[in-house]
């Protein structure tokens, strides 16, 4: 797989990790290109805390955020490589 750059290709390597990510989800419309943050191991239980805590934190990409490159445009039909939408909020669970 050819990565735009060393930053999206690091970041995918560390989907589902206790770190920053970046993989795409499908959605009914086509992907979308996601970058995750995840503040707990894959296996560890949530801290127990008084006030709401957020374990993973994400947003939508259209650009990467490294080298400027149009996703989409730049993955093409490679889409599917990155797919990790079972990691994706709201998605598969």
């Amino acid at each position: 797989m050819r990565f735009c750059c060393r930053g999206i290709e690091e970041l995918h390597r560390n989907s589902g990790l206790r770190e920053f990510a970046v993989f795409t989800a499908r959605y009914p419309d086509g992907y979308v290109f996601v970058l995750q943050h995840r503040a707990l191991d894959p296996d560890a239980l949530p801290p127990f805390s008084e006030s709401p805590m957020s374990t993973v934190s994400e947003l939508l990409l259209n650009y990467c955020p490294w080298c400027g490159g149009d996703l989409k445009q730049f993955y093409g039909d490679q889409l599917n490589e990155l797919d990790k939408s079972e990691l994706k909020l709201g998605m598969g669970r």
